[in-house]
């Protein structure tokens, strides 16, 4: 079942183990916008009002991941450690790029992994969750760039005008470097 071993920490099966994989992801993008808020120099490095910003989408990510962990109780992974020593802190560039890799990777994983929830309750809620993402990954991309397109870029958005979508394998890969546990979800459903 679902929780951490030996071999790592085993996300289960089903609907549960897809929202342990969605919970695996907040653990990260909470954990990083935490750390960036309480950060000695994030005051510094940000405007009043993107500081807002940032703080809200910490209030949003840890909202999405105490949601999934008491929907999911005691089918609930256990916390993942997290490395995020990769991330300078105090470099703006370094963390509005890690930002909008995160919220740009977020977006793919609910654009793949919707379709394979079974209990359309939980399809609902994790469409809203994603909705919000999508608002997280532009605004990000706004403070970035003002005033251009780049929330359009090849990068997110297929030639069909599509949200990219990337499969769990795929998220995994790029998430493991920050996560200390390494992640098993060959239990989940693919595409």
């Amino acid at each position: 079942g679902p929780g951490s071993g030996p071999d790592g920490m085993n996300l289960g099966s089903g609907d549960a183990g897809l929202q342990n994989y969605f919970l695996t992801i907040k653990q990260l993008t909470s954990g990083f916008y935490e750390q960036l808020v309480s950060s000695s120099s994030f005051a510094s490095l940000f405007s009043a009002d993107e500081q807002s910003i940032l703080t809200d989408i910490r209030n949003h990510e840890v909202v999405h991941r105490e949601y999934l962990r008491a929907a999911l109780g005691s089918r609930a992974i256990p916390n993942v450690e997290l490395n995020l020593a990769a991330i300078d802190f105090n470099n703006k560039d370094q963390v509005l790029e890690t930002a909008e890799d995160f919220e740009n990777l977020c977006v793919a994983a609910y654009n793949d992994a919707l379709q394979l929830i079974n209990d359309t309750n939980l399809a609902l809620v994790m469409m809203k969750m994603a909705s919000v993402e999508g608002r997280h990954a532009a605004v990000i991309s706004t403070i970035i760039a003002p005033r251009t397109s780049s929330f359009a870029a090849d990068a997110v958005v297929n030639s069909q005008g599509l949200g990219e979508t990337k499969p769990p394998a795929t998220v995994i890969t790029e998430i493991q470097p920050y996560i200390t546990d390494e992640i098993i979800a060959t239990g989940l459903p693919t595409s």
